[in-house]
């Protein structure tokens, strides 16, 4: 999909006047879509109608809600707030499940497009991260900007702070964490089982001490330690801390996290308290 609103169609016909035809678009939203060509009057047709197929799930996808946003201005997508759908066309009868946390910068204003550093970061409970933010050179002028940094926890029960609040994050969630967002992260301590909580419904989820996280910066960027909480907005407002043992995330207690913390679940964030 262009800027304009136009769709691209490639179609890679087969010398077999029977054989299929595959569709592809090029949005990696989509699943290609197959056709038996019969002749060319039916095949134009169902061109036709696979091509406003595609443009509906297309912007089906676009209107999806993703997540939701907290007020420091980053963005939480997780359980109903990410798009599932097969991976496949029913008729293959082949098994497989996409979940789809975001439609990409170019379909939703604002998601940047990633062009920053991008890997795998595993984390324990002796693995307590310092207190950071993240800025690279502004594309004009002089000086630097604050960056949005995406983490997707893929397995395990991770905690993030923002903004000086904790979150207990599930597996299979992604966070974009805002422009300025003071974060650190570290492993959830073993046992906080979540379906006891009330959190999970009927998914059993229990913290083992670790998670892995996939990571990727906006731009290519540095790490930024301080022990300010407030979402800072311009450059000038950082303040550089070199105790970064002081700054680390502390080691919190189960009975610290029920008290405390915000569990992250589906479209929203509680407190057990409240």
């Amino acid at each position: 999909m262009t800027s304009g609103g136009a769709i691209h169609i490639r179609v890679r016909p087969t010398d077999n006047i029977y054989a299929r035809s595959t569709i592809y678009t090029e949005s990696s939203q989509f699943t290609p879509i197959y056709i038996t060509q019969l002749h060319s009057a039916t095949k134009d047709l169902l061109l036709s109608t696979l091509i406003l197929t595609s443009y509906r799930k297309l912007m089906a996808a676009v209107a999806f809600d993703y997540g939701f946003a907290l007020p420091n201005g980053s963005k939480i997508i997780h359980g109903e707030g990410v798009m599932v759908k097969d991976a496949y066309p029913p008729e293959l009868n082949i098994p497989g499940q996409l979940q789809v946390f975001s439609p990409g910068g170019k379909a939703d204003s604002q998601t940047p497009c990633f062009c920053g550093p991008h890997g795998i970061f595993s984390f324990d409970v002796n693995l307590r991260m310092p207190r950071h933010v993240h800025m690279s050179p502004k594309a004009s002028g002089h000086g630097n900007r604050y960056i949005v940094e995406k983490i997707l926890v893929m397995n395990g029960v991770a905690l993030a702070e923002l903004s000086g609040e904790i979150y207990v994050v599930p597996p299979n969630t992604m966070v974009l964490i805002g422009p300025g967002v003071p974060h650190t992260w570290t492993a959830c301590p073993p046992g906080l089982d979540l379906q006891d909580l009330g959190i999970s419904g009927d998914e059993k989820i229990v913290s083992d001490g670790k998670f892995i996280a996939v990571f990727e910066y906006e731009q290519p960027t540095g790490f930024f330690p301080t022990a300010q909480i407030n979402v800072l907005k311009e450059e000038s407002e950082y303040v550089n801390c070199d105790d970064l043992h002081g700054i680390q995330i502390p080691a919190f207690t189960l009975e610290q996290l029920k008290e405390d913390a915000w569990f992250v679940w589906g479209r929203g964030v509680r407190k057990l308290n409240r």
